[in-house]
């Protein structure tokens, strides 16, 4: 399979996103043309939410197409 460190870049990627919110359970590991990794959720106590809210979209701009309604 062709780029297979690109999977891997983004499973690491992923991993340390949610460093704060998850641990790891099972490594990302290639399994033929798949890229499996095994997270789990901290216990509400330790988590710590790093990643801002998704923007608000602007008023009156349909998201669809970005023209204005």
């Amino acid at each position: 399979m062709a780029h297979q460190e690109f999977g891997m870049q983004l499973m690491v990627k992923v991993r340390d996103d949610l460093s704060g919110m998850s641990q790891v359970e099972m490594e990302p590991k290639i399994t033929g043309r798949n890229v499996t990794m095994t997270l789990s959720p901290l216990p509400a106590s330790r988590r710590k939410r790093r990643f801002a809210p998704p923007p608000k979209e602007m008023a009156g701009v349909d998201s669809q197409n970005g023209s204005k309604s």
